[in-house]
């Protein structure tokens, strides 16, 4: 069950203990919740992803965040602890971001067209892609520049526009709610 199961009719919803969950959607279409507040952190098993990009529900955890993958469009997403992501991070759309207080660590870091700001280290391929922006202790991150998007990721979730591998995140988001894996098996 996801949260949105469990909860009709809330604007924002706090949870007092850590939790474990399957998947959390935070795409807002249908739904009245506005946010999200986990005052003891949060596993989900599964994935949490949004596939909205102009709105989408906060998500704010106030301990630590594990998760399969987590992948983004709009809405904020603030940690004030460690993420730890046993595949994918990341999102797309420029008015959303992604904050970690602390260390974000995940086998591959998505940024499409997105803002990452991680307070303490991150561990994980950070591979070459357009429009990305990651901060890192205060600084600019940089993208490895001999790391590609498409040695990481199935191609099935992938586009070539004029020779440069975007995400199709209609692809993306399908694949997180059928379970699927997104990166290539290398990789996990």
């Amino acid at each position: 069950k996801g949260l949105e199961d469990e909860i009709k009719g809330i604007a924002f919803y706090v949870y007092k203990d850590h939790i474990i969950i399957d998947y959390i959607d935070l795409n807002p279409e249908g739904s009245r919740v506005e946010g999200y507040i986990f005052e003891k952190g949060i596993t989900v098993e599964g994935n949490i992803y949004n596939e909205a990009e102009d709105f989408g529900i906060a998500f704010i955890s106030l301990g630590d965040v594990y998760a399969k993958n987590i992948y983004l469009g709009g809405g904020d997403f603030y940690v004030d602890g460690n993420v730890e992501v046993e595949e994918a991070a990341g999102g797309r759309y420029e008015h959303s971001n992604m904050h970690v207080e602390r260390n974000l660590r995940c086998s591959v870091l998505l940024i499409e067209d997105y803002n990452i700001t991680i307070g303490g280290k991150f561990e994980g391929k950070y591979p070459r892609q357009l429009y990305a922006y990651l901060e890192v202790d205060g600084k600019e991150y940089p993208m490895d520049e001999h790391i590609y998007l498409e040695d990481l990721v199935k191609e099935e979730v992938l586009t070539d526009e004029d020779g440069e591998f975007l995400l199709l995140n209609y692809k993306v988001i399908s694949f997180l709610e059928e379970g699927k894996s997104i990166l290539k098996k290398k990789i996990i």
